[in-house]
C-alpha cells in the first residue's frame, strides 16, 4: 500500500489524513470536502485516509459524511478501500497472567513439577488497517489494485 502512495505521490496530490479514535468527525470531513472541492492544482488531488483497529468504523462513517455531502454539492467522487493486517505484539495485562496462573495451579496435581514463570508474557494479535483513498477523477492504479466504488 506504501508502494502505491509513493507511484500516486507522482502523478497526484495525495492529502494524507489518519483516523483514530478520539478524531473529531467533523474536522475530517470538513479537511476532505475542502481538499476535494478546491481550486484544480497542477496536479489532481487524492485524499488518503488510514485507521487501525477500532478507529476503522470511525474512518468508514467520515467518508460516508464526506461523500454525502460532496454529492449533494455535485461533485462526483471515486473511492477505493484497501484492507491489510500485521501482527502486534501487546504485553499481557497482570489480570490476564493471574488468570492463566490460576487456571494451571487447579490442574496441576502434586506430583507435576513447576516449570517456574514464563519467559515472555507477550500475546501476538493480528490488527486490522484500514485505508481509504478518494478522488474526484478515476484512478487506474488504484482500481486495478482495490477496485472503484
Amino acid at each position: 500500500m506504501a508502494h502505491e502512495i509513493r507511484i500516486l505521490e507522482n502523478t497526484h496530490d495525495v492529502v494524507k489524513l489518519n483516523v483514530m479514535q478520539s478524531t473529531a468527525i467533523r474536522q475530517r470531513t470538513g479537511r476532505i470536502i475542502e481538499s476535494l472541492t478546491a481550486q484544480q492544482k497542477q496536479k489532481p488531488v487524492v485524499v488518503s485516509l488510514a485507521a487501525t483497529g477500532k478507529a476503522a468504523p470511525k474512518l468508514i462513517s467520515i467518508v460516508e459524511i464526506a461523500k454525502r455531502d460532496l454529492a449533494s454539492r455535485g461533485v462526483s467522487c471515486k473511492q477505493y478501500t484497501a484492507v491489510s493486517c500485521d501482527q502486534v505484539f501487546v504485553e499481557k495485562g497482570a489480570e490476564q497472567v493471574a488468570e492463566e496462573d490460576s487456571t494451571k495451579a487447579e490442574d496441576d496435581q502434586d506430583y507435576f513439577e513447576s516449570m517456574g514463570p514464563k519467559s515472555s508474557d507477550v500475546a501476538v494479535r493480528t490488527q486490522a488497517h484500514l485505508t481509504v483513498f478518494l478522488s474526484k477523477s478515476s484512478i487506474k492504479l488504484l482500481r486495478d489494485s482495490y477496485g472503484e466504488q
